[in-house]
């Protein structure tokens, strides 16, 4: 079975653009997350506040302070990985994109970009990159451009995203291959359109958790899936998470659902075993370095195999 460690990187963003599921009621499931739309103020004000309040009392890495942690751990430990970076990031020259954002409130309904100002232009995520393009273990892909919505945008915009963010990594000599969307929003009642756009721009994998109905209920449930093919692209579905701020426990859980997913079918070997990591949440690298050894234990008795997004 394919384990992939697969981070979305966006440094600083999550201090400023909150979550478009503020305007969900979210009931906890078994093994993930049912969301429901809510057209109640009241409802995505008191969700945008536990959001502000939770940046507020946890302990997070700035910029790109996150990334290079990880980087330096997986390098030294020679295992593979995907970086999924915001398309802004990967910009010399910051440019704006014009989006619309319709879920946006308060500071960042009135202007997407209110946080450019604060934002450090000298945050070093393109040297990053640089100095570590040439690494055939890591896949560089794009998450979003400023973390968006993707599918809520236009058909126009969510080009442009794409384009311009290619142009840019290229630029870094960087070929991008694979989409992760932010908020796990990949297609909003539009997956032929975002596939048609995705091939249109040489993408050839998206990963993904189902299929949000926005303006309705939907479940984010994470499983341990066959790799499916639409249109060309390579479809990876979510399986689990790891965050840098994770407990022992929390690192164990993973390891079971590994040794799970494995026991229900070890003949299977196109199984992906996909783990979401966020760049911000490693203020150190102790979780990664729990999760290599308890890896390397299973490897005894397990046929697993690390790989990432676009060796797939």
């Amino acid at each position: 079975m394919k384990i992939i460690l697969s981070f979305d990187v966006e440094g600083d963003f999550h201090k400023y653009l909150h979550s478009p599921y503020i305007w969900h009621k979210l009931e906890k499931l078994p093994n993930g997350n049912q969301y429901t739309y809510s057209k109640s103020k009241i409802n995505a004000f008191r969700n945008y506040f536990k959001w502000r309040l939770n940046n507020l009392v946890k302990p997070y890495a700035s910029g790109s302070q996150g990334l290079k942690r990880v980087i330096e751990f997986l390098e030294n430990e020679d295992i593979p990985a995907s970086f999924a970076i915001c398309g802004y990031l990967y910009m010399k020259n910051k440019q704006k994109i014009d989006l619309s954002m319709p879920w946006s409130i308060l500071r960042l309904k009135k202007n997407h970009y209110f946080w450019k100002d604060k934002y450090p232009e000298n945050f070093d995520f393109s040297k990053i990159i640089l100095a570590h393009n040439k690494n055939k273990n890591f896949d560089f892909g794009l998450h979003g451009f400023v973390h968006e919505a993707f599918p809520l945008e236009t058909s126009e915009t969510m080009d442009k995203i794409l384009k311009l963010s290619r142009s840019s990594a290229k630029e870094l000599g960087i070929n991008l291959k694979t989409f992760v969307p932010p908020f796990n929003m990949a297609f909003n009642n539009n997956l032929k359109e975002v596939i048609t756009l995705l091939r249109k721009n040489n993408f050839s994998c998206l990963r993904f958790i189902g299929e949000d109905n926005f303006f309705s209920t939907f479940k984010h449930e994470p499983a341990s899936k066959e790799i499916q093919k639409i249109g060309g692209v390579n479809m990876v579905y979510l399986s689990a998470s790891l965050e840098g701020n994770f407990n022992e426990k929390k690192v164990l859980k993973v390891i079971s659902k590994i040794k799970e997913a494995y026991n229900s079918d070890k003949n299977n070997k196109n199984k992906v075993f996909c783990i979401m990591s966020h760049d911000y949440t490693f203020e150190n690298t102790r979780v990664l370095e729990l999760f290599a050894e308890e890896i390397k234990k299973l490897q005894k008795d397990y046929n697993l195999e690390f790989t990432n997004l676009a060796k797939l």
